[in-house]
């Protein structure tokens, strides 16, 4: 059989499409089609979702702190699993008994969300009245366990509202609280969410943390110029791709002196150079050559470390001599006449 149509073939799907035979299939499919708005866009795309997802983990380490207070035990929370998920698989896949806390976050518009698991709510409250975090009754969680869970929920939540403030000043604060998450109504059933989890660790308190946010606003941040106190756009240096494989030279200068070419010359083994630097001072490190910090000299594990303890301060500004200005000459007056004193010859002798 050839792969070609006939003329008789050909005729007759000319026929047919423009009889409008066969069409209510793409009919269908373009009433069901939706318009894009690339404005708002709904996916985040694999590098704004790399840099969104770096910022999610500074936030979860630095959660560490604030739980730890809080609960009083050492705590250890993982780092991010995230997701790109519609609203209504988000809640599917939620454990039954989980418990909403709806974010606020002004000033942009939306909702986001954090959920916490019933168990773990439980435990931790049981740790903030001072019991061992053992305890887990069964039933909704009482007036009192939710407003300690709202407090539990803002400690969590403030250094995600510190490290996500380089994309916007989102307050990420509590709104409400819903103890049936799954059949949650506080999220509109089309927003595409962009969600993370975190395994949370502190002692007998164990339990998966999930924080959702809006797609959509979350795209229109990243793609938005950040800017300087003068407005000037922010450019910031990918370090993710391949500018940040790029090698470079780091050293740490104990002290320089200057020395005479003689004095050079005449080097051996067991030579002292003095140095001008104290034995206490601080070390230069250099990168590429050029001062970036001030470090402290030790010792770890057996091996030669630099501490970095201070950055250098800035160079003094050089003041500038003003210029002494030649005087303009005055095009309407004459030029000066030709003196009839003889010329003084030039000596290039030298005494």
């Amino acid at each position: 059989m050839s792969d070609l149509l006939s003329q008789e073939e050909l005729g007759a799907l000319l026929d047919l499409v423009g009889s409008g035979r066969g069409a209510g299939k793409s009919a269908v499919r373009a009433r069901e089609a939706q318009p894009y708005d690339f404005q708002r866009r709904s996916k985040l795309t694999p590098r704004e979702h790399s840099r969104l997802e770096r910022l999610i983990e500074r936030g979860a380490r630095a959660t560490v702190g604030p739980l730890r207070r809080l609960l009083r035990v050492a705590t250890a929370v993982s780092p991010p699993l995230g997701a790109q998920v519609g609203v209504r698989r988000f809640l599917d896949g939620l454990p039954p008994s989980s418990v909403l806390f709806a974010l606020s976050l002004a000033p942009e518009e939306g909702l986001g969300a954090l959920v916490l698991e019933a168990d773990f709510l439980a435990r931790a409250v049981d740790r903030m009245l001072g019991g061992e975090g053992t305890s887990s009754p069964g039933g909704d969680p009482t007036r009192a366990a939710l407003s300690l869970g709202r407090r539990l929920a803002e400690a969590f939540l403030q250094p995600f509202r510190e490290v996500l403030r380089e994309l916007a000043p989102l307050t990420l604060s509590v709104e409400r609280v819903e103890v049936d998450a799954p059949l949650s109504r506080s999220l509109p059933a089309s927003e595409p969410l962009v969600t993370y989890e975190f395994e949370v660790v502190a002692g007998p308190v164990k339990g998966t943390v999930r924080l959702a946010l809006p797609a959509r606003l979350l795209a229109g941040a990243l793609q938005r110029p950040q800017r300087t106190q003068e407005g000037n756009p922010v450019r910031k240096l990918d370090a993710g791709g391949f500018v940040g494989q790029l090698p470079l030279e780091v050293s740490a200068v104990v002290g320089e002196t200057p020395i005479p070419l003689r004095t050079l010359l005449n080097l051996e083994v067991g030579d002292v150079l003095t140095l001008g630097q104290s034995t206490h001072d601080p070390v230069e490190v250099r990168v590429s050559g050029v001062v970036k910090f001030q470090g402290l000299p030790g010792r770890r594990r057996g091996k030669r470390v630099v501490k970095l303890s201070a950055t250098p301060p800035p160079p003094a500004p050089t003041a500038r001599r003003p210029s002494a200005a030649l005087p303009r000459p005055d095009p309407t007056s004459a030029p000066p006449a030709a003196s009839s004193a003889p010329t003084p010859a030039r000596s290039d002798a030298h005494a």
